[in-house]
């Protein structure tokens, strides 16, 4: 969503109404806290970020799906099962 500058009333309402936002596969977002603005989140993806502490995100009451894998594990279970016995 591109904003004007200043954002107009309706674009910043817009914004905070969004129902999906996806964060993913920026490392250098560490903090989830500004997120939780977003009061009608349903869908939040924080996959392969710098986000250790998701405990911000309790106050979204309306969040049902929320999705933190990390491409750190995704890599650490491949080479878990390459290298597994059972092959």
């Amino acid at each position: 969503m591109e904003l004007d500058n200043p954002p107009t009333a309706e674009q910043l309402q817009q914004l905070v109404n969004r129902k999906r936002i996806s964060v993913s596969n920026h490392m250098d977002i560490e903090n989830v806290e500004p997120i939780t603005i977003f009061a009608h989140l349903v869908t939040l993806k924080l996959d392969n970020t710098g986000i250790t502490d998701i405990t911000p995100v309790i106050g979204l009451k309306r969040l049902k799906y929320l999705s933190i894998r990390s491409e750190e594990r995704r890599v650490g279970k491949e080479c878990r099962s390459r290298w597994s016995p059972y092959h």
